[in-house]
């Protein structure tokens, strides 16, 4: 057993970063109620979103030029998306977009905000091109009107479950 196991193991090592068995992604939402901003960063794994990106769209997102960046703008905006209690969209903007890991890429956004007793958040966020695999997960933290950490919470969304109510105060 241990034989197959480290055959096994070392197969899958061997090919790479091209290979990873999980399809994830990870964010971090910080809304500071006081300062009336958001701030999202989205980690995905790259071969993922540049094959996606490639397929879907015909861009190229590995050069990291002004139609790649605008592309991926466009997606994030489009799949993740920020909602006050009264419906309103938050809107985000791209700031910036980097290599952080060899099979790691970041995108970051901010827009402003009004304060709110909840939102709504929509992450779909890959579910086009893994619907059966894919999960995203988010940590939620926010800043209340007193400059104090009010909440953290850990969200996970599936393509069952793409759209949460994020209540601050829980």
């Amino acid at each position: 057993m241990k034989t197959i196991l480290l055959s096994v193991i070392t197969v899958l090592l061997s090919l790479g970063p091209a290979v990873h068995p999980i399809k994830m992604t990870t964010a971090k939402l910080d809304v500071h109620a006081k300062r009336g901003e958001v701030q999202t960063t989205i980690n995905f794994f790259f071969d993922d979103f540049h094959a996606h990106m490639a397929s879907t769209y015909s861009v190229d997102i590995g050069q990291l030029d002004e139609t790649a960046l605008t592309a991926i703008e466009a997606y994030v905006q489009d799949r993740f998306m920020l909602q006050s209690a009264t419906g309103q969209a938050i809107p985000q903007r791209l700031t910036d977009v980097k290599m952080i890991d060899d099979n790691v890429i970041q995108v970051q956004l901010k827009g402003s905000l009004q304060p709110s007793a909840s939102f709504t958040l929509l992450n779909s966020l890959l579910f086009d091109a893994f619907p059966g695999d894919q999960e995203n997960i988010v940590h939620f933290f926010y800043t209340d009107l007193n400059g104090k950490k009010a909440s953290r919470q850990i969200l996970r969304f599936t393509i069952h479950e793409s759209l949460q109510r994020i209540s601050p105060g829980d």
